[in-house]
């Protein structure tokens, strides 16, 4: 194969990394995060300002002995409020943690899911191993029993018929050879 796991970690941390769907659920805890924030504000203080500034640009004439003043207005405005009972602010929030939980229960659910994948794929690759091990000593041990009936029907000891047997029997644990190692 081009690229051989060497450890469980590896084959976790790579399924892990391309997995789409536990990519999708972290994004939705993300998401969800965002809406609570968006439902807390409903909930906190609100501070508005507003200032002008004005002068006067033309005057009338002064009288004599009276000075004016030219002097530029200034106005400015602070304005802050907090809702004191906010049931539906309250009750957002709430439903937004909970969405937010609910978001982090799904990629604990997804990871499950794709552990779950990679302990499968890995097993399943073990065991297919293993069986083309199997069929293998199964195929040389075929051989041997060949080669035995052979120099028995030579000797006498034994018939076509046993040696025909034996040959189909070598011929059937080929193919189930080559059917194990096609799987694994």
């Amino acid at each position: 194969p081009p690229h051989q796991l060497s450890s469980w970690r590896e084959a976790v941390t790579l399924i892990t990394a391309r997995s789409v769907d536990l990519g999708i659920a972290i994004q939705e805890v993300e998401r969800a995060r965002g809406n609570a924030r968006q439902a807390l504000a409903l909930a906190l203080p609100t501070i508005s300002s507003s200032g002008s500034i004005s002068q006067q640009l033309l005057t009338a004439a002064p009288t004599p002995g009276v000075e004016s003043a030219a002097n530029p207005a200034l106005q400015w405005q602070l304005a802050v409020s907090q809702p004191i009972f906010a049931p539906q602010a309250w009750y957002g929030i709430k439903t937004a943690d909970m969405q937010v939980t609910s978001a982090m229960l799904s990629v604990a659910d997804k990871k499950r899911t794709v552990l779950t994948g990679v302990v499968n794929s890995i097993v399943s690759v073990v065991v297919a191993e293993r069986v083309a091990e199997i069929n293998r000593a199964s195929l040389r041990s075929a051989h041997s029993h060949l080669s035995l009936i052979r120099r028995q029907a030579n000797l006498g000891t034994a018939t076509r018929l046993d040696v025909l047997r034996v040959e189909q029997d070598v011929t059937v644990t080929r193919s189930t050879l080559v059917s194990g190692d096609e799987s694994l």
